[in-house]
């Protein structure tokens, strides 16, 4: 009579091999082969799957960076901006700063988006009736760059943001 496979798992010990374990190849350091229950090899591939699922996909965002020039009454230094188009929708950061104006995108590539913040402490000086401050974006997305105008209530700057495309490498 023949006996029944057999395997050594990593404490040692002789085990018959079964048709609910799989055998996976040893890793770095390890003595023997290591074995998963099939049940535990479903419940990963079906977390795999919900990860999958519910992470945005990176093709999906189109990402827009580069310098405008500065915005301010007096000539100002250039400052960094980011756009980022995810699907119909899109998020702009001048100054890549704290203040975000987010817009739709046309199917065209033509977007639009303002922000209504109230007016800085400067600007209100003793009278509390001053207007909101506005800032606003708008232009055309293509595949190479982000072309656009950013106006302030106390200037307007045209730019051109070329796309960023995501790296492999760290």
């Amino acid at each position: 009579m023949t006996d029944a496979p057999r395997e050594t798992d990593l404490s040692g010990r002789s085990r018959p091999r079964t048709a609910t374990t799989i055998r996976i190849a040893a890793t770095a350091g390890a003595t023997g082969p290591l074995r998963l229950p099939l049940p535990g090899l479903a419940a990963l591939a079906l977390g795999a799957v919900i990860v999958a699922a519910c992470t945005p996909r990176l093709t999906a965002q189109f990402r827009y960076a580069g310098t405008i020039p500065g915005c301010a009454p007096a000539p100002a230094a250039p400052t960094q901006a980011t756009l980022v188009r995810v699907g119909d929708g899109f998020s702009f950061a001048p100054d890549d700063g704290s203040l975000v104006i987010s817009g739709t995108v046309s199917p065209d590539g033509g977007f639009s988006g303002q922000l209504t913040t109230a007016p800085p402490r400067r600007d209100i000086g003793q009278s509390t009736t001053k207007p909101a401050f506005v800032l606003k974006v708008s232009g055309h997305l293509d595949e190479e760059a982000a072309q656009g105008t950013f106006a302030t209530p106390r200037c307007q700057v045209s730019f051109r943001l070329p796309r960023q495309r995501p790296s492999l490498l760290p």
